[in-house]
C-alpha cells in the first residue's frame, strides 16, 4: 500500500510539473506573439 501511495504521489507531482511547464510554454508563446504583432504594427 505504501509503495502504491508513493507511486501516486510521484505521478501527481510529475503531472503537476508537466502542467506548469505547459502553461509556462504557452505564456511564453503568447508573449512572443504579442511582441511580434506589436513590433509589426509599428513598422
Amino acid at each position: 500500500y505504501i509503495q502504491l501511495l508513493d507511486l501516486c504521489s510521484y505521478i501527481y507531482d510529475f503531472f503537476t510539473n508537466v502542467f506548469i511547464f505547459i502553461l509556462f510554454v504557452i505564456s511564453i508563446n503568447i508573449y512572443i506573439s504579442i511582441f511580434i504583432i506589436s513590433s509589426a504594427n509599428t513598422h
